[in-house]
């Protein structure tokens, strides 16, 4: 372990503290009871997106993600708080997508929609938790067919 890693977790060792930082891509979130709405709010202004965090939904949060694209880790986060995340998209000026606008809210109910909101040029995609793992169970069969398609290609 670094040095930094070490000064690092002793900072953080108190209850109430948060760090949040970007690097080479990858984003790295350390909470320790720390309202979700703080917390997000640090990631906006390390990756540059903004967040909107529902009333009902900012409670203390504990966790740590770290080395995971932002699009990862913001669905991990509603993932283990057990929230629903509309994501909004934007064209970059690379031509790519890449995300503009996470709104979070409660998985029960939808306090807001997409059709609620109004951004020029930003294309909405709402995931509840039962779509990640939904996600997650399709991309494993996925793999599993590829592989088998690989091993019969190898065998003629």
């Amino acid at each position: 372990m670094s040095i930094f890693a070490v000064l690092l977790c002793s900072e953080l060792s108190r209850a109430g503290d948060s760090d949040v930082y970007m690097h080479e891509g990858s984003i790295y979130v350390t909470a320790i009871d720390q309202p979700l709405s703080q917390v997000m709010a640090q990631v906006a202004a390390a990756s540059g997106i903004a967040v909107d965090v529902s009333p009902a939904v900012d409670k203390p949060v504990s966790f740590s993600i770290s080395n995971r694209t932002l699009e990862s880790a913001l669905e991990k986060i509603a993932r283990e708080q057990s929230l629903s995340m509309i994501t909004g998209w934007k064209k970059s000026a690379l031509g790519s997508n890449a995300i503009a606008t996470v709104i979070f809210f409660p998985s029960s109910g939808t306090e807001r929609d997409e059709a609620s909101i109004q951004e020029a040029g930003v294309h909405w995609e709402r995931k509840a938790r039962r779509q990640f793992n939904k996600d997650k169970a399709q991309s494993k069969r996925e793999k599993k067919r590829l592989e088998r398609a690989a091993k019969r290609s190898g065998r003629i």
